[in-house]
């Protein structure tokens, strides 16, 4: 079931792409509770959750699926670069906005 879930599927002109994850892509640990927000066609973020020991996680992951080039999709791990972070959560949402 694990090689199941390191696919990803994206939505572009209605129609589902599938791409492969790189086997040299790092990855988030298994979760669960936690929160995640699409903000384009081939980008989602993963923020939160509990681990397997129920343990809150801070870590901010994104996932980019480069289906019309490779067809790999791709986790990176996002750097803190401020001390103005979020507090470890769970059962949150995420969302996008648009300031234009």
């Amino acid at each position: 079931w694990r090689e199941r879930y390191k696919q990803w599927h994206t939505i572009g002109s209605l129609t589902w792409s599938h791409c492969q994850l790189a086997a040299s892509s790092a990855q988030p640990s298994a979760r669960f509770q936690h929160c995640a927000v699409a903000v384009s066609a081939n980008c989602a973020y993963v923020y939160g959750g509990r681990d397997a020991h129920s343990e809150t996680l801070d870590e901010l992951w994104m996932l980019c699926c480069d289906s019309a080039a490779t067809g790999t999709a791709t986790w990176e791990l996002v750097a803190q670069t401020s001390e103005q972070t979020p507090t470890a959560r769970f059962e949150t949402t995420l969302s996008t906005v648009s300031l234009s």
